[in-house]
């Protein structure tokens, strides 16, 4: 936006450094403290590789749909979104609540980040109750993430509160990723 150019990445740098000050000054004489800090610093950068990952796939100035595949929009999905919306709220309360063995926060780390990866496409191993709970959370969040994406290019923008550019904007997407599996060489062509 005019008038804000490199202003907005120090906001953003002000804005991430808050989050540690405010965890220090209300957990920091917690003992799940340390668990906390090392959470929301490994999710940022987390985070960060995927929004990276998002803008060298699809550079704005450059539309090359060869480094378009399912592999590549999951792991942007993954590392952009799954980790703080999914994994990162359930395991803080986990480190709150003193769930703190690795086991079973790496047993909720991929159920959640499977949560994450289908929620986008929606919405825009272990004992057999871990199995089964894992089952379950697929199916529910299949649809969830498939959504998103479909919603940007098809929603009502009255509705939405936003007009989609998802597809306009180059961006790896659920809907082109497909799109891809399908096209004749024409029919790529035209999406080029």
């Amino acid at each position: 936006q005019e008038g804000i150019g490199l202003d907005a990445v120090n906001d953003a740098f002000l804005l991430e450094s808050s989050v540690y000050r405010l965890l220090k000054k209300y957990c920091g004489e917690r003992p799940y403290y340390l668990h906390l800090l090392e959470l929301f610093l490994q999710t940022a950068y987390q985070t960060e590789l995927g929004q990276m990952l998002d803008l060298i796939t699809a550079p704005v100035s450059q539309v090359d749909l060869n480094r378009f595949s399912e592999q590549r929009y999951k792991a942007i999905v993954k590392y952009k979104t799954a980790y703080y919306s999914f994994y990162l709220p359930v395991a803080a309360a986990m480190y709150m609540t003193g769930i703190d063995s690795k086991e079973e926060h790496d047993s909720a780390k991929a159920i959640l980040l499977e949560m994450g990866e289908f929620f986008q496409i929606q919405v825009g191993g272990g004992s057999p109750s871990l199995s089964a709970c894992k089952t379950l959370v697929v199916a529910l969040s299949v649809s969830i993430f498939t959504q998103d994406d479909y919603l940007d290019c098809f929603g009502d923008p009255e509705l939405m509160g936003k007009v989609g550019t998802d597809i306009q904007d180059n961006k790896c997407s659920w809907l082109v990723v497909e799109c891809l599996r399908r096209v004749t060489p024409d029919q790529r062509q035209i999406l080029e």
